[in-house]
């Protein structure tokens, strides 16, 4: 059993982006791009790979996330602590990635953001496989070139 990808969509990924507001096609359609590419989450644990959760996103990035990028933006950090379980993020925060869809997506997406901004990319010239790839690559899902 899983989860389609128009029920991701519209049951995860449009409402997480709404709660951080910053829900655009684009931020969708890398979403559900980079959700596919890992099949759904049909390998939750990294089983083919370092990644976690339906996104595939590695506990390095998951940490680096929060130490380069979250740490200057206090107002989205706290959005997405919000989004996060009290006990379970400070025990174990990489399994957030797993057990929270919700959580998951606001990192998936985050992570696409700074890359985004950090290569001076706009949101029309950056292709979607291109921008997918190079943030989830090491992955070995099949992302699209």
């Amino acid at each position: 059993m899983g989860i389609s990808e128009s029920e991701l969509l519209q049951l995860v990924i449009q409402p997480t982006l709404k709660l951080i507001d910053d829900c655009n096609e684009y931020a969708q359609q890398c979403l559900t791009s980079a959700a596919s590419a890992c099949h759904l989450g049909d390998n939750l644990t990294p089983k083919h790979g370092p990644g976690l959760g339906v996104y595939g996103i590695t506990p390095g990035q998951h940490r680096a996330l929060w130490d380069t990028y979250l740490i200057h933006h206090h107002d989205l950090a706290s959005q997405v602590r919000g989004l996060a379980s009290q006990r379970a993020f400070l025990i174990h925060p990489d399994e957030e990635l797993i057990t929270n869809l919700r959580y998951a997506t606001a990192i998936a997406w985050l992570l696409i953001r700074q890359y985004i901004e950090s290569n001076n990319l706009s949101l029309t010239t950056a292709t979607i496989s291109d921008v997918v790839k190079a943030v989830f690559g090491q992955r070995s899902c099949h992302i699209a070139a």
